[in-house]
């Protein structure tokens, strides 16, 4: 279970972070996921905050359930707090 920073933010060690890191890479390869986004862009016809927008529609279903394991909660706000747990790093 992740450690808790004075404010009761989760926080991550680094064997942590990486594992974190791997479980998402592995997501991410996937050629499900990869033809989705790329079907995705293609539709963005390169707006990018069209290109933003559905990066993240596409990424927050496979983040929610990884950082969940970490503690931090599974919504776009725990995505940004899971983000700021590898500063350290």
């Amino acid at each position: 279970r992740p450690s808790r920073t004075a404010n009761d933010t989760p926080s991550l060690t680094l064997e942590q972070a990486l594992e974190m890191q791997d479980m998402l890479i592995s997501e991410y390869r996937k050629s499900e996921f990869q033809e989705a986004l790329h079907d995705a862009w293609k539709v963005a016809s390169g707006n990018f905050c069209e290109e933003l927008r559905v990066r993240q529609t596409l990424c927050l279903p496979v983040q929610c359930p990884i950082i969940e394991k970490f503690g931090f909660p599974p919504t776009r706000h725990g995505v940004h707090l899971s983000v700021r747990a590898f500063g350290p790093y």
